[in-house]
């Protein structure tokens, strides 16, 4: 990478070979410590941008950048089609609806796509202290990134 080298190495080639004592050299070397360290931080974040801006409107990328952002350990976070689900079972008539999924893990839920009238829907798990504000960062996130005209809408579990 073009802004991955060792800049402790370029100081020393720098420095005229009559100053290269090593007090000297441990002397610049604790000058350029912030330096370095400004460097690694901005590896990091040149990283980070990178990969953000190869980030499409896809499920399978939005997904993977979800669950790396809010959910790194147990990947809980699911995107879906609205119409990829079928109706299931009620056992009883004034129960609520319940589908299958076909694609992700199964799970059974109540019918959002009658209410929400979304183009997909977000699977959050969240039972944190504040999950009102982590969905809403999640809805943010997900805005940011879908074409234009397309709905969604965040169900939690």
């Amino acid at each position: 990478m073009l802004y991955d080298f060792d800049l402790y190495e370029k100081l020393k080639s720098l420095l005229p070979e009559t100053l290269q004592k090593p007090k000297m050299i441990a002397f610049l070397q604790t000058l350029f410590k912030p330096l370095e360290t400004l460097k690694t931080n901005f590896l990091g974040f040149f990283e980070e941008a990178r990969r953000l801006a190869h980030l499409n409107g896809q499920a399978t990328t939005m997904q993977t950048i979800l669950n790396d952002l809010y959910d790194p350990t147990l990947r809980r976070i699911r995107i879906a089609d609205t119409d990829t689900y079928f109706y299931a079972f009620t056992l009883y008539p004034e129960e609520p609806q319940k589908y299958l999924s076909e694609i992700t893990d199964v799970f059974i839920y109540d019918d959002y796509s009658d209410t929400y009238d979304t183009d997909f829907v977000v699977f959050t798990f969240y039972g944190s202290p504040n999950p009102e504000d982590t969905i809403e960062q999640i809805r943010f996130f997900v805005a940011k990134y879908t074409i234009a005209g397309k709905t969604f809408a965040i169900i939690n579990f």
